[in-house]
């Protein structure tokens, strides 16, 4: 049975239809191990936002404090959570929807973290989670792809280099 509350969707671990996995910390489940962005379609867009949903549940005695978080100073992507936090009882999971916004063409290979706070213990835990995410071309280029072999030219506007990028 499921518990729709203003876009927050709870629902009761054993009574969904989903399966979940143990991640390290064993009182915290999920439907995921990793987050493919690419499940639906073989390359997401640049500049526009994807998502993939991820349930996440709490098999401890105590009230949970849940969120995801990312790194900070990333410049290929952006990424955000619906819900950002949510507070779990035990045996109750809650769907988060994970958005994605590449900002280059790229291949992403990274991890957020499930952030884990035990109300009643006020003890924290992290768990990572990988991402991955492969973009269509466009015409914003990931520079960490570029690799400059030797210079060729110089002018006015601007220096030529011989190269590679993405294979060719």
């Amino acid at each position: 049975e499921y518990e729709k509350i203003k876009d927050l969707t709870l629902f009761k671990i054993d009574e969904g239809d989903v399966m979940f996995f143990d991640l390290e910390d064993k009182n915290i489940v999920s439907n995921k191990t990793q987050i493919d962005f690419n499940v639906v379609d073989e390359e997401i867009p640049v500049f526009e936002e994807s998502s993939e949903y991820v349930c996440v549940g709490n098999k401890s005695k105590h009230r949970l404090k849940i969120q995801f978080t990312t790194r900070e100073g990333c410049d290929k992507y952006e990424i955000r959570t619906e819900p950002q936090i949510v507070t779990l009882t035990k045996g109750m999971a809650c769907e988060f929807e994970v958005f994605i916004k590449p900002l280059c063409t790229c291949q992403i290979e990274d991890e957020i973290r499930l952030v884990i706070l035990d109300i009643k213990e006020g003890k924290e835990t992290q768990l990572p989670m990988k991402i991955f995410v492969k973009t269509k071309q466009s015409t914003r280029s990931d520079y960490d792809e570029l690799i400059e072999e030797k210079q060729i030219g110089e002018g006015s506007f601007g220096i030529v280099y011989l190269g590679e990028y993405n294979g060719n």
